[in-house]
C-alpha cells in the first residue's frame, strides 16, 4: 500500500513543481499515471480499514459465541 503512495508521490511532484513554474503539464501521461497510483494508494487504504473494521467485529462476535457456549 506505502509503494502506490511512494510512486504516485514521486512521479506527481516534479509535475506539480512544473505546472506551479511555468502553469504548463508538460508530462500529461505521468500525471495521469500519478493519480492512478494515488487513487489505488486511497482505495486499498478504505478497503483496509473496512477489512480491519470487519475481523474486529468477527472476532468480538466469535468471543461471545464462545463464551455464551462454555456457561451453558
Amino acid at each position: 500500500m506505502q509503494r502506490e503512495c511512494c510512486t504516485g508521490l514521486a512521479l506527481g511532484i516534479p509535475i506539480i513543481m512544473e505546472l506551479l513554474a511555468t502553469g504548463l503539464v508538460p508530462l500529461f501521461h505521468t500525471a495521469m499515471l500519478s493519480a492512478a497510483f494515488m487513487f489505488l494508494y486511497g482505495l486499498s487504504l478504505t478497503t483496509g480499514f473496512i477489512l480491519d473494521s470487519v475481523a474486529k467485529v468477527d472476532s468480538k462476535q466469535w468471543e461471545l459465541r464462545v463464551n455464551a457456549e462454555s456457561t451453558d
